[in-house]
């Protein structure tokens, strides 16, 4: 029997995006006006402070913008797509700000490089529709950038949009407000306990034995990049590749955790009890750290934690 109404669930739903090549010419352009952007206004605000011991806003910074877009070439793009670098710096000097009254590691924000460029952006206002493509595909259009493909549909109230350009692909990211009721679970409830010889014990005598990763060939990409000369075309070529390899890694990791955790949540629903576990101090054991880090535990924990209110929502 449903209870009522429970508070709204946000959820991100990532999807892979396709762009042509055109697409792929724009949004280099963009992130490259994008990294001019943030070092720019980077730069203003150290300067204010250091000449005049005074602040720029981001709301002082929205208003330069708006004289800058006169230009052609900075009318081209979204203003949305321009604002959230602007948005970003402001939220790493919040940041900063933060961590320096908490008496932590202060990590004043840095200039963006060729290197480490602006690569994503995200829309809060003047969303983009989604259209239906035809097939399983849906898409949608960003200014300056064109038509951005995507397989799926998007479920829910779409708050934000995020594009995020990574080593091996484009992903389409949509922040979306789920609601529903709570329903009364019946499934048998589970007991999660984590280890290393055995992954994951549960209460029901099920055992899932521990992981051993194949990082072999990230390993050999990481020696090929150490042996090339520093400032060649070879060193960045290299990079790149490590890059690429890196990413793979970390989506495989990622979907064998996504596999257990959602074979669980499909069997037991919410009624899922996790053993507590201080990892940081427990990684401190040098002969175990690695064996521990393999068996991701944190993201078991905390993909189980997410996917339990998505089953209480539905």
């Amino acid at each position: 029997m449903a209870s009522g109404p429970t508070n709204p669930v946000v959820r991100t739903r990532s999807y892979r995006a396709y762009l042509s090549a055109a697409g792929h010419r724009n949004l280099d352009d963009c992130f490259r006006q994008l990294t001019w952007l943030w070092n720019s206004a980077l730069c203003k605000r150290r300067q204010a402070w250091e000449r005049d011991g005074r602040s720029v806003s981001l709301y002082d910074q929205y208003k330069e913008l708006t004289v800058t877009r006169a230009d052609p070439e900075w009318n081209r793009f979204a203003v949305g797509v321009q604002r959230s670098a602007l948005k970003r710096l402001d939220d790493g000097f919040g940041a900063f700000f933060r961590r320096v009254k908490a008496g932590g590691k202060p990590g004043y924000p840095r200039y963006r490089t060729e290197r480490r460029p602006v690569r994503s952006f995200e829309l809060t206002c003047n969303l983009p529709r989604v259209k239906h493509a035809g097939g399983r595909y849906s898409w949608i259009g960003v200014k300056g950038i064109g038509r951005i493909r995507f397989r799926g549909q998007p479920d829910g109230r779409v708050r934000a949009v995020r594009l995020v350009r990574t080593a091996r692909r484009v992903t389409l990211q949509f922040v979306c407000e789920l609601a529903g009721g709570v329903e009364a679970d019946t499934r048998q409830p589970i007991g999660i306990d984590v280890g290393i010889t055995n992954r994951v014990a549960l209460s029901d005598g099920t055992r899932l034995p521990g992981v051993r990763l194949d990082r072999r060939e990230l390993k050999r990409r990481q020696r090929r990049l150490s042996r090339a000369r520093k400032g060649s075309n070879n060193r960045r070529k290299r990079r790149r590749e490590l890059a690429r390899e890196w990413q793979r890694v970390t989506g495989r990791e990622r979907g064998l955790a996504h596999e257990l955790t959602t074979r669980i949540v499909r069997e037991h629903g919410a009624n899922i009890a996790v053993e507590e576990l201080n990892i940081p101090g427990m990684v401190s054991n040098r002969r175990l750290s690695r064996r521990i880090m393999e068996q991701q535990w944190g993201r078991l924990a905390g993909q189980l934690a997410y996917k339990t209110d998505d089953s209480k929502a539905n």
